[in-house]
């Protein structure tokens, strides 16, 4: 493996020349102060604390530069415009690793530790001279970790499988000779066969996978490799996930890599899906699967089916779990209280009400002290032996019980409903039964992971309600009725036993660990877990001492990882066997260095494998591609030995809209005349291909609306800056969808979520706090500007919609985007506001309140109040496009439309943007 080092620093050094050519677009932050850490040692232990000015938010929402553990930066008084810029002989630059967070991250959540190259020497200053910038230059994270694996002790490793493997003996199909079927045959194959198809639907190829690695499993002869080859289209995530369904129903520790945030998501949602179907209470059961890593790369946020596994989000859940007084037993402890003792605990809830108190209760909090006096109501219940003295003593009884404070809750909700007109009115007052069910929901809500015990409890608990109706409602039949009740009390106060021995036996049963710290949490998680999902980089945490053994590694997208950084995982302790999972013919890992790249520095080892002859396990069926597009790259990749799904046979799956000899199953297209240009960002871009694009996607367009056929269109590019051009062009008709999703930033986006929903609820801003000063022409009549966090702004406005036998007012949200950008929107909007009537702007303008809510006005379809024209849905998005393409500018193509007698846009089926938007606000 020592082979690997010297290539290893030149590729490293290969990327910092790369990085270091393009400073000018490199991501950089000013610096706050710089400070002396305690671990400063001179001459070699340079750590400094390094404090970031405030976190500053890009046009797009995003925060503009974060430092991060890894990151090598350039230290500098000036920004950066190119490398001269740092070789400046007076005031050099100086090299930084940051190596670790603020060691007090609630203080100063933004604060890093760096290990700098020299001393640094800085005063904190308001003059410009006194400016200090942090450079981005590259993030060194993953090369440590391969450094580290590639110079780990060989007495400590685990060396198996690679010693294994790269033998020239090794067996070619990889299978044991010792394991014959019938040292096999007593493990359960054939029922977790049985399982996997009552879940999982396999061709049999995958199946054939699938069963194989679980047989590799139980070999304990050797240690090895299988390989699973899997062409694109030919199910590999879906083998993947499930294989390891049936590892996880095995308790088979098992660690899931792949070499990107991207395809770890994908198999751990893969998984997710199927493993889902077969959770009986919800969550339960999902404690021994586990994902982690960063977090922010992963934009885990956007991925909500993945919270319940993922690492962070666990250990936070579980250390208010395990706190000791609000935690599990806490809760515990006031369900008991809430049952054997309600009625103080709702006449503490009245006088809240009362005195206006309640403000925790309506947030769902708890209203819960350490004890309350007094006889409890349901203790007033008799007991089994205990008999009453005459029915009307009875009827009393229970109706103090439940009548009582369900009337005195009533009364007052009937008191405070009075100002039902004012918009702060206070919440309704909940009945005894009420309070009673609430409270226990919300204290479940913190139970949700002692699942088994509390199914149980909630049936007694409806069990116990169910009771006390059958009682009330016996009473309220008189005297014919109490008799009946006189049965339920004794089935109510048997339920009532049954339920708090129920939970004072979890209480005194339920063992939790007694440290609450969160990364003691998920160290706890982690060893204790049964299906782990992470990069194949991140994997170097799991090398820590005392880490659980794991039994088998699944490397997914395998052929496009580096065989270095694959011994990452490969050495984990107690590893016996090892399943790739790839496409050697598909492109291999990125390599920037030309030396590297002469020596394959970019080879997987699935590549090596298939090349030392190892036998691999061929998936031949392809699920995706029309026959006619997989002909070619089965005839010149696959050697033919791959077949077409079923569903791709089908008639319905071809598609031809657009016409002439290049539009067939698939094009090659050469666009000689563009140039690569890079814009704000870090990637380059070619407009003339973004054109390109557009006119085939607008050709795509507008042939779908003419068929009435929906088509979806994927557009792919290897470059960001690429994807966000192509985003831009076709954006026009989708402004207020795609300006939602360039935000990045989770609180932004979930502001800008919230002024919707306020919206679409009625709620307007005051005058007061609107800011309409950017917009000139009738713009400033219809549009309305709500800032979302001081620098973006929310630009929406009232249309009139057709629906049915009725004209709408619909709320439009045009774009999200800066204030010095709205002048823009306002000028291009101006065009098409400019054709409404003065009638039509009035109608637009027209509000009907409601209190302090605005509601949407209706009128009439054969009204006169609309004048506004016919449209053609597919003219919007084409001339917009015309325009990128043609270089027109909006007015002129009004122009251009009038002289040749063009209709203009109208009602429902006006511009996509506002059919869409009207979807939105619904």
């Amino acid at each position: 493996m020592k082979s690997f080092i010297y290539p290893l620093i030149e590729e490293t050094r290969a990327d910092l020349s790369s990085h270091m050519a393009t400073l000018s677009r490199a991501p950089i932050c000013q610096i706050f102060d710089v400070t002396i850490s305690d671990d400063h040692k001179p001459p070699k232990d340079l750590y400094y604390n390094l404090s970031p000015m405030e976190v500053r938010y890009t046009q797009n929402g995003e925060v503009e530069y974060e430092p991060e553990v890894g990151d090598l930066i350039a230290l500098t008084d000036v920004r950066p415009k190119c490398v001269n810029d740092l070789n400046r002989p007076k005031t050099p630059y100086l090299l930084a690793f940051v190596q670790g967070k603020s060691a007090f991250p609630d203080e100063f959540p933004h604060d890093l530790l760096i290990l700098s190259s020299k001393p640094i020497v800085y005063e904190k200053n308001e003059q410009e001279r006194g400016m200090l910038f942090a450079v981005s230059l590259t993030n060194l994270t993953t090369n440590i970790r391969i450094w580290n694996a590639l110079n780990l002790d060989p007495e400590g490793t685990n060396t198996n499988i690679i010693r294994k493997v790269l033998q020239p003996s090794h067996a070619v199909d990889g299978n044991c000779t010792l394991c014959s079927p019938e040292t096999i045959r007593g493990f359960p194959i054939a029922n977790l066969r049985e399982a996997i198809r009552q879940f999982i639907k396999l061709d049999d190829s995958q199946e054939a996978a699938v069963l194989s690695c679980i047989a590799t499993r139980e070999c304990h002869h050797q240690n090895g490799v299988k390989l699973i080859w899997g062409p694109p289209g030919t199910g590999k995530t879906k083998t993947v996930a499930s294989l390891l369904f049936a590892l996880l129903r095995m308790k088979c520790r098992t660690l899931t890599c792949a070499p990107t945030n991207i395809a770890i998501l994908g198999v751990a949602a893969r998984f997710m899906g199927l493993v889902q179907d077969t959770l009986k209470y919800d969550t339960y059961g999902l404690g021994d699967v586990l994902l982690f890593g960063n977090g922010k790369r992963m934009k885990i946020q956007d991925c909500k089916e993945l919270h319940d596994i993922f690492l962070s989000k666990r250990a936070a859940s579980l250390a208010a779990c395990f706190a000791p007084f609000s935690g599990w037993k806490g809760s515990i402890d006031s369900i008991i209280l809430l049952f054997e003792d309600p009625e103080e605990l709702y006449i503490l809830y009245l006088e809240k009400k009362l005195k206006g108190k309640d403000s925790k209760d309506d947030n769902g909090e708890d209203d819960f002290g350490d004890g309350f006096p007094g006889k409890g109501i349901l203790s007033q219940i008799p007991d089994e032996e205990e008999e009453l003295k005459d029915e009307e003593t009875l009827k009393g009884n229970i109706k103090k019980i439940v009548k009582e404070p369900s009337k005195k809750g009533k009364e007052m909700s009937g008191q405070e409903g009075g100002g039902s007109d004012d918009a702060d009115a206070a919440e309704k007052v909940l009945t005894f039964e009420e309070f009673l069910v609430k409270r226990f929901l919300d204290i479940g809500e913190k139970l949700t992971n002692l699942a088994k015990t509390l199914i149980g409890v909630n049936g007694l608990l409806q069990t116990l309600l169910h009771n006390v109706a059958v009682i009330d409602e016996g009473l309220s039949e008189g005297d014919n009725g109490v008799e009946e009740a006189k049965k339920n009390i004794t089935k109510l106060s048997m339920c009532r036993t049954d339920f708090l021995e129920i939970l004072k036996t979890l209480r005194e049963t339920v063992s939790l660990p007694d440290f609450t710290e969160e990364r003691t949490i998920r160290d706890f998680c982690i060893r204790h877990a049964t299906l782990i999902f992470c990069t194949v980089s991140s994997s170097a945490k799991l090398h820590a001492e005392g880490m659980t053994p794991l039994e088998l590694l699944v490397i997914d997208e395998a052929a496009q990882l580096k065989e270095c950084e694959s011994t990452i995982p490969l050495q984990l302790s107690g590893l016996r066997h090892a399943i790739l999972v790839g496409d050697e013919r598909q492109l291999p890992a990125m390599v920037q260095s030309k030396i590297c790249v002469n020596v394959e520095f970019g080879r997987s080892l699935f590549e090596r494998l298939v090349l030392l002859g190892h036998g691999k396990h061929l998936l031949n069926v392809q699920y995706r591609m029309h026959p006619s597009i997989s002909l070619f790259p089965n005839e010149e990749f696959y050697d033919k030995q791959i077949s077409d799904g079923p569903n791709v046979k089908e008639r319905t799956y071809e598609m031809r809209f657009l016409n002439g000899n290049i539009f067939g199953s698939y094009s090659f297209i050469n666009v000689a005349k563009g140039r690569e240009e890079f814009g704000n960002g870090h990637s380059p871009r070619n407009m003339m291909e973004v054109a390109v694009v557009a006119e085939i996607v607008a050709g795509l367009y507008k042939e779908s609306v003419a068929r009435k056929q929906r088509l979806s269109v994927g557009c792919i590019s290897p470059y960001n800056a690429q994807v966000f051009a192509i985003q831009e062009k076709l954006g026009k008709s989708d402004e207020f969808c795609n300006s939602r999703f360039r935000i990045k930033h989770v609180d932004i986006r979930q502001k800008v979520v919230s002024i919707l929903l306020e919206l679409s609820n009625g709620w307007r801003q005051p005058s007061r706090e609107k800011t309409n000063t950017n917009m000139a022409g009738v713009s400033s009549q219809l549009l309305e500007q709500y800032n979302v966090n001081g620098y973006l702004s929310l630009i929406w406005s009232v249309d009139v919609h057709k629906e049915a036998s009725m004209h709408i007012q619909v709320i439009v949200f045009w774009d999200i985007l800066p204030v010095c950008k709205i002048p823009d929107v306002s000028s291009h909007l101006n065009i098409r506001f400019g054709n409404y009537t003065p009638n039509t702007i009035k109608l637009c303008k027209y509000r009907r309140v409601e209190g302090k809510l605005v509601l949407p006005m209706t009128w009439p379809l054969d009204s006169d109040a609309l004048t506004l024209a016919s449209y053609d849905p597919s003219e919007s998005l084409a001339s917009q496009l015309e325009r990128a393409l043609e270089g027109h500018s909006f007015a002129q193509r009004e122009r251009k439309r009038e002289r040749e007698g063009g209709k203009r846009p109208t009602g429902a089926a006006a511009e996509p943007v506002a059919a869409m938007m009207r979807a939105v606000a619904d």
